[in-house]
């Protein structure tokens, strides 16, 4: 019974943020009304959600996640980044298979870690299942990326150097 009774309140919570004539609307984009990062701020001592913040396409063959950690536990809503994960890891509890990760640099290429772990301003970041916006500090660039079937379309704009 209690277990009925609390998928009942977490179904009646998740639709009360809006009213339903509005959550109806044909203006309302309904990907706008998911928190990406509900239930990222997690750590294996300490469960809120354990979930990941991904990206990609319903079905697709791989999705995609700020990387920021290590192992498993490799999201942690922080602001740093150090490279964009594409993963097949629905839940940190599951162990990830056949990943890589990229990251978006200037000047001289840095493999370290620590060294091209960079910052994003979380205020101006768009994070929502089919898209992702990223400003990447210091190194000026705007990352945008969409999940594809089988992949992703990426889009790096290097701001270094222009006027303005």
């Amino acid at each position: 019974m209690n277990k009925v009774i609390s998928l009942l309140l977490l179904g009646i919570n998740l639709t009360a943020s809006l009213p339903a004539a509005e959550l109806n609307s044909e203006n309302v984009v309904k990907l706008d009304c998911v928190n990406l990062l509900q239930g990222t701020d997690s750590e294996v001592a300490l469960s809120h959600g354990n979930t990941l913040p991904l990206v990609g396409a319903p079905w697709g063959m791989v999705d995609w996640s700020i990387e920021n950690g290590e192992g498993s536990w490799f999201f942690h809503p922080n602001g740093k980044i150090d490279g964009i994960r594409a993963t097949h890891q629905p839940s940190p509890w599951i162990s990830d298979y056949g990943q890589f990760v990229f990251m978006p640099q200037t000047g001289a290429l840095r493999m370290d870690v620590a060294e091209r772990r960079a910052e994003y301003d979380t205020t101006r970041s768009i994070l929502r299942p089919d898209y992702e916006r990223l400003e990447l500090q210091p190194d000026q660039i705007t990352t945008e990326l969409s999940g594809t079937e089988r992949g992703a379309a990426v889009r790096l704009t290097f701001h270094q150097g222009e006027s303005g």
